[in-house]
């Protein structure tokens, strides 16, 4: 039996490092500050979500999408930027970001409840050294069996592709494995197209409405990682 959990916005609180990284950035290049912080942050947000897409797609390498961002970013201020001044300036954003990640204040707890009983595993989007920066900076790399990075299997959630190399990384049949994860389509609406358990971690509530208005809901949601080992349990208990 295994619990497999998502990385960002699931253990990690990827969008308040995001958060704070994005206003140190703007505060220190006066030009950015041609446009407010409410435009700076939508911009970027919207950039770096239009351009990690294209990542995911296979149209740019990891590191480009990262430069692209940035220079779109820049000549939106008017500045135009070569390649190598955008790579310096993403470092300096990536150095702000690094120094913001915090795991949830729940993870410790719900993983020590889940040790022992369970395997535990990562299935994440995204470039592998960084994520498993992450939970190294994190404390949490020595705490999972088996961690699947897209940027390391050339496929991404929501791919099923991605879960079936999970599966058999893992060596168990879909019934046995339980998927948490925070976004509704990308990591539950997934794992349940093949037959995996999903749990919804929904902290601030963004799918309420969306899951009343669903005419079947076959995933359990919870507002904290601390419900996890006792959802999971009725999930797998058949199974054992």
């Amino acid at each position: 039996m295994m619990v497999i959990f998502d990385l960002d916005d699931t253990l990690l609180d990827h969008s308040g490092a995001v958060q704070a990284a994005i206003l140190e950035f703007y505060r220190s290049h006066k030009v950015l500050q041609r446009i407010s912080e409410e435009e700076f942050l939508y911009h970027w947000h919207k950039e770096s979500e239009r351009f990690y897409q294209l990542y995911l797609q296979g149209k740019y390498s990891f590191k480009d999408q990262r430069i692209y961002r940035v220079k779109s970013i820049f000549a939106m201020v008017g500045k135009e930027i070569d390649d190598e001044r955008a790579w310096v300036y993403f470092s300096e954003y990536l150095k702000y970001y690094q120094n913001n990640w915090r795991c949830f204040s729940d993870v410790d707890g719900c993983l020590r409840s889940l040790q022992g009983r369970y395997r535990l595993g990562i299935l994440s989007n995204g470039d592998g050294e960084q994520q498993r920066n992450k939970l190294n900076c994190m404390g949490l790399y020595g705490k999972f069996d088996l961690m699947v990075f897209s940027g390391d299997v050339g496929v991404a959630k929501p791919s099923p592709e991605i879960f079936q190399v999970l599966l058999k990384k893992a060596g168990l049949s879909p019934e046995q494995v339980v998927y948490v994860g925070d976004d509704l389509k990308t990591d539950i609406l997934a794992a349940i197209e093949v037959g995996i358990n999903g749990i919804l971690i929904d902290r601030k509530g963004r799918y309420k409405e969306t899951i009343e208005q669903m005419d079947e809901v076959n995933f359990k949601v919870t507002g904290s990682l601390e419900r996890i080992p006792d959802i999971v349990d009725s999930f797998l208990r058949a199974e054992r």
